[in-house]
């Protein structure tokens, strides 16, 4: 039997529209038991590692209960995390429904803006071409200390 993936739970540091940013952070804060400063810090317009080392049905179970006080996340599985080496460290980790083995029925989480949609090669939301942008953050990677 092989190695099950783990994933991160990503905040994107965005609010989802509909959402007070002040209730938001309450919230979290609730969900996470910490201060609010501390929950402000996953909401500041940067992406944060909310949790790692999760299997796909916890790191889903946290994007829910997430999503459902307005914390814009986004899951990523650790393999292309840590593989700082390679410009596929910037995989996009499938989303849809595991059941479903059509590939185009599979969504992916966009790298730079964090826009779920249909399995491309260039965001819907962003524009951006995944490939190219994959190549320029690890370049950035490797030469800003």
């Amino acid at each position: 039997m092989g190695i099950s993936q783990q994933y991160q739970v990503i905040a994107t540091g965005d609010i989802k529209p509909g959402f007070d940013s002040d209730e938001v952070k309450l919230a979290f804060a609730a969900l996470f038991n910490t201060t609010a400063e501390l929950a402000q810090s996953y909401l500041n317009k940067h992406s944060k590692v909310i949790k790692q080392s999760l299997d796909l049905d916890t790191a889903q179970k946290y994007q829910t209960a997430l999503e459902k006080i307005g914390v814009d996340v986004c899951l990523q599985c650790e393999e292309a995390a840590d593989n700082a080496n390679s410009p596929s460290a910037f995989t996009l980790v499938p989303i849809g429904n595991e059941n479903d083995s059509s590939e185009d029925a599979q969504t992916i989480c966009c790298p730079k803006c964090y826009a779920e949609q249909e399995k491309s090669i260039e965001c819907k939301s962003c524009g951006i071409f995944f490939e190219k942008y994959q190549s320029v953050q690890f370049a950035k990677q490797h030469t800003c200390s």
